[in-house]
């Protein structure tokens, strides 16, 4: 697109960046209920939806794909699960390595990014304020049908996209190269949407918490409503100039904020708001201090983690990239 000139690339890249944000995503997160974003937030679970089926019908495309004479940047095993033995010597080389490695390092990556992706507790409330006739079976079931999805459509995407790039695989799985696909061309795409529509929804969630800690309320006046909606998006906008890898950004925001907000802060308020003579929450309580303990102690080896390889430059590269 920009004859081969990345820097240029780059700079359209941020130019584009921060005018979709005070474009589309200030307006939209300046909306002051949850529900007025249901249309979006629909949008952007289908989209969701889109990519998981689009890298599954990619794997029974591409797991056979390997050219005559392969080298560092192409794919040089077949994984197609129907041929039994093919399938077998891909992972029983190398001691099953490529089925389960387990490091230091990846581990450290790795959790973060688990904690990212299944941190809905920030919007439970929100959302629980949002639901007619509220009860507590009702948020239930809707809890349960949301983690439902959210395992189902990581396991198939994650599996799938393994399988098909093996170590290969970016952190970014819609950098890898699918040949051109037009299924996956259109994905990055409908993935973009998602993750611009599903930003006023965290937004909003942000918002709420931080009026409810200063002005003790959900909802504030219009400028300081405005204000502060403007401060959050600055800060997401500025982020999304300055690191472009979306894996480094999940593993952040996985060992700092989500640890805190979906672990730390309900447990602390577990301890404090649950009286002590309602003994039959002991072990609950204990658990949960545990678990912040454990969490705790590895956000703070994946933050070094991260910084380590930033400054020395040491990022994990992927060996099969398509020519953006």
């Amino acid at each position: 697109l920009f004859g081969g000139d990345k820097s240029m690339a780059h700079k359209y890249y941020i130019y584009f960046i921060i005018g979709f944000s005070w474009i589309i995503i200030f307006p939209l997160a300046l909306m002051r209920n949850m529900s007025s974003l249901r249309f979006t937030s629909f949008l952007s679970v289908t989209c969701c939806f889109f990519l998981t089926i689009s890298l599954f019908i990619e794997y029974f495309i591409l797991c056979g794909d390997v050219i005559d004479k392969p080298d560092d940047n192409f794919i040089d095993d077949k994984t197609c699960f129907w041929n039994g033995e093919e399938f077998k010597h891909v992972f029983t080389m190398d001691d099953y390595s490529r089925l389960a490695s387990f490091t230091f390092n990846g581990f450290l990556t790795s959790v973060p990014i688990f904690i990212f992706g299944y941190n809905c507790q920030p919007n439970v409330f929100p959302i629980y304020m949002e639901l007619e006739n509220k009860t507590s079976a009702k948020m239930q079931k809707v809890f349960k049908y949301a983690l439902l999805i959210s395992v189902s459509l990581y396991i198939i995407a994650g599996s799938f996209a393994f399988l098909t790039f093996l170590s290969k695989t970016c952190g970014n799985i819609l950098l890898n190269d699918f040949k051109t696909s037009p299924e996956m061309v259109l994905a990055c795409i409908i993935f973009t949407i998602a993750m611009i529509l599903a930003t006023p929804v965290f937004i909003n969630a942000i918002r709420e918490n931080i009026n409810d800690m200063i002005w003790k309320k959900k909802q504030i006046p219009l400028i300081p409503h405005v204000c502060v909606t403007f401060g959050i998006t600055l800060v997401c906008v500025l982020i999304s100039v300055v690191v472009t890898d979306i894996a480094t950004v999940f593993g952040f925001i996985g060992c700092t904020t989500n640890p805190i907000t979906g672990y730390i802060l309900p447990t602390y308020f577990v301890w404090k708001l649950v009286p002590k003579e309602h003994t039959q929450h002991n072990m609950i309580k204990r658990v949960a201090l545990a678990m912040i303990i454990i969490v705790s102690l590895i956000s703070l080896g994946s933050i070094y983690y991260k910084i380590h390889v930033i400054v020395a430059n040491d990022s994990p590269t992927c060996g099969q990239v398509q020519d953006i």
